[in-house]
């Protein structure tokens, strides 16, 4: 059965690779300026802002504007924001105010963003921490109006600078392209999965207004894949598609700061509560070990077929790991690493999980979060 899954999921991120469009290959959009306003929620990212903010004043055609959001910051990220802005006056740095009671700290600085985005056709909204390449907008936004959904998003390429990075992030890929949604299904119209990269998601005001902004996310910790959620089944699609030569970023520096972002994302990225948490974590690694159990019995026991069948199994895991390599770039010598990332996994979702069964929440960037869904 592990075999089986393994090799199904590595045909399955086969196809993928020919069925999700490559933003960098749509023909971009001319509209001088681009009817788009960029918002971009921030809380302590003095680290990496400023070339965030610069990228996006680099966009040719330029965008209308860019909403920088600090929610808070203690480590000097306005002041970081504006120096890269050099006085343009497309950049405007807003404060998020006071984080009002039910709402979890992204969606408010999104929601108070686009409230000062003034009439803008398109919002675009970004991490942080993610470089854009010039062009990065103008093609997405042309793929946008070609698919005629009325949004799309980008599957970054992630950079690492550890080992843990190395190892854990392209099983995050795997893992959400395999268990969490599927592409032929976050694609199906009538399927209930969706999916979003909340670095970069591009959304026709309209729609946006329609499914009722990060309001109607307000206490979601994973509001991207809520957002996304809510546009399908308003009839709409955030379109997934490859941003790997248009835009990137660090996600987490080091394995503290990555045990911390997934211990919140695996376990709330779940869907069904985390009961189904725990359940999904025990599966996955239940079906990353077994190849790798059978293959050690079927040499030491001289069973040819569990000895095939485990073999097999862990051939396919290097496969999917190789097959990640576009979206995080790592060594051939890491093919071997993917069951090393989903047990990583497993366990921040274990972690997660029992956080909020005992009531004591989510915690990200020094806050806690006891009723976040």
């Amino acid at each position: 059965m592990a075999a089986g899954l393994w090799g199904g999921a590595l045909a399955l991120a086969a196809y993928e690779r020919h069925a999700v469009p490559d933003a960098a290959d749509a023909l971009p959009a001319a509209d001088d300026p681009l009817p788009v306003v960029a918002v971009v929620p921030a809380r302590d990212e003095a680290r990496g802002v400023g070339a965030c903010v610069a990228s996006l004043l680099a966009q040719r055609p330029p965008l209308r504007g860019v909403v920088l959001v600090d929610d808070g910051s203690t480590d000097g990220t306005a002041e970081a924001a504006r120096a890269a802005g050099r006085g343009d006056p497309r950049l405007r740095v807003v404060p998020a105010g006071p984080l009002p009671a039910g709402w979890v700290g992204k969606p408010w600085a999104c929601w108070r963003g686009v409230r000062e985005a003034g009439d803008a056709e398109w919002l675009l909204f970004s991490d942080a921490d993610v470089v854009h390449a010039p062009d990065a907008v103008a093609r997405t936004l042309g793929l946008a109006r070609r698919e005629g959904r009325g949004g799309a998003t980008l599957v970054p390429r992630v950079r690492t600078g550890t080992r843990v990075e190395r190892w854990v992030l392209p099983a995050a890929v795997v893992a959400i392209g395999t268990f969490v949604a599927p592409g032929p299904l976050a694609r199906h119209p009538r399927s209930p999965v969706a999916i979003a990269a909340g670095g970069f998601i591009l959304i026709e005001r309209g729609l946006y207004g329609r499914v009722g902004g990060h309001r109607g996310q307000a206490g979601h910790m994973v509001d991207d894949v809520a957002l996304a959620l809510r546009v399908k089944c308003a009839g709409g699609l955030l379109v997934p598609a490859l941003g790997h030569g248009l835009v990137s970023l660090r996600m987490y520096h080091g394995a503290r700061e990555l045990w911390r972002g997934w211990r919140k994302n695996a376990s709330f990225a779940h869907p069904g509560g985390p009961g189904k948490a725990l359940a999904g974590a025990a599966l996955v690694t239940l079906m990353t070990l077994a190849p790798w159990v059978a293959a050690a019995r079927g040499a030491t026991r001289r069973r040819g077929a569990m000895l095939r069948w485990g073999l097999l199994g862990i051939g396919a895991q290097a496969g999917l790991q190789r097959m990640a390599a576009p979206a995080v770039p790592t060594p051939v010598r890491d093919a071997a690493t993917l069951p090393v990332g989903m047990l990583v996994l497993s366990a921040a979702a274990v972690q997660g999980a029992v956080d909020r069964l005992t009531g004591r929440g989510a915690v990200w960037r020094g806050r806690r979060y006891p009723a976040a869904r």
